[in-house]
Order: structure tokens, then C-alpha cells, then sequence
């Protein structure tokens, strides 16, 4: 997956969120911290709508729609966290991993859960997790891609309403 138009939808959201804070704040080390930490949130909210551990629950189905758009804000958190490292300029691209699509749901997750974001590899290897999860539930690039560009849209009307 090329991530020059993701880059680029992601700056633009930022910049509508940045314009609400004092002169900076969204560059600096703690709102840094706070994004890093928010795409760890979103990656729990996504297990969750998967729902991979809730053994005990029989009726739980994957919406796919719902599971798309936990996926989108992942990698909507993980664009930001990239792009204020300056991973943008370094890491161009991503793809999931064949190999990887046939791991078990908690194998992903904990891998992903331990992803630092401190590194171009380490930010590169989450965006390969995030489209190998993708993947696996049934999504190719292309639809990932949309759905991500539908919510960086919608984040973006978001923030013009005042959210």
C-alpha cells in the first residue's frame, strides 16, 4: 500500500485539530506521548470488535463495517504518530505479511501491543500488523484505504462542527 495520500489526509487532519491548540502543542513530546498512546487504545477497541478472546460468548459476529472503521482510527493515530516522528519521509509504503495472515488473532494483537513507534522499523512493522489484520478479516488494501479516507473525512468535519 502506497502511503503518500494517507500521509497527505492525515496532515490535513491534524491541521484542523492543531488549529484548536496553543501554537505548537501538537508537535510537542506530551501530545506525542498522548497520540502513541491513543493508538494503543484504538487497537484494543479494535480486539474488541473482533472479539477474537470472548471465547465465552457464542453469539459474538464480526461486523465487518464496525471492524473497518476501529481499524481506520488505528491507522488514523498511527499516521499522525508517523508523520510528527518524520517517518513519512522514510517509510513509503506497507503491505501485510502472507505468512503472518495465518497467526492466530491474539498472536497479532500481542505483537502489535508491543510495537514501540519509537523507530521507523518499529512504526513500519505496525502498519504491516494493521493491513495483516485487515487481511484477515477479509479486506484488501484498497478497501482499508477507503475506509481510512472516510474517517480522516469525517474526522475532519468533525473538528469543523467542534468536536
Amino acid at each position: 500500500m502506497k502511503l503518500d495520500k494517507l500521509y497527505d489526509m492525515q496532515k490535513k487532519v491534524d491541521e484542523k485539530i492543531g488549529e484548536k491548540l496553543p501554537e505548537g502543542r501538537l508537535q510537542d513530546w506530551e501530545n506525542l506521548a498522548n497520540r502513541a498512546y491513543a493508538f494503543k487504545v484504538e487497537v484494543s477497541e479494535l480486539a474488541n470488535e473482533i472479539g477474537f478472546f470472548k471465547e465465552w460468548k457464542h453469539s459474538h459476529k464480526v461486523d465487518h463495517g464496525k471492524a473497518l472503521d476501529e481499524l481506520a482510527d488505528c491507522i488514523a493515530f498511527l499516521l499522525s504518530v508517523g508523520i510528527t516522528q518524520g517517518y513519512d519521509r522514510v517509510v513509503k509504503d506497507a503491505s501485510s505479511e502472507e505468512y503472518l495472515v495465518d497467526s492466530s488473532w491474539l498472536d497479532l494483537f500481542k505483537t502489535l501491543d508491543n510495537v514501540s513507534l519509537d523507530s521507523s522499523s518499529q512504526y513500519k512493522m505496525a502498519f504491516m500488523l494493521l493491513l495483516t489484520i485487515g487481511r484477515k478479516l477479509g479486506a484488501g488494501e484498497f478497501e482499508i484505504s477507503e475506509s481510512y479516507k472516510e474517517k480522516a473525512l469525517k474526522n475532519i468535519a468533525r473538528q469543523e462542527e467542534g468536536y
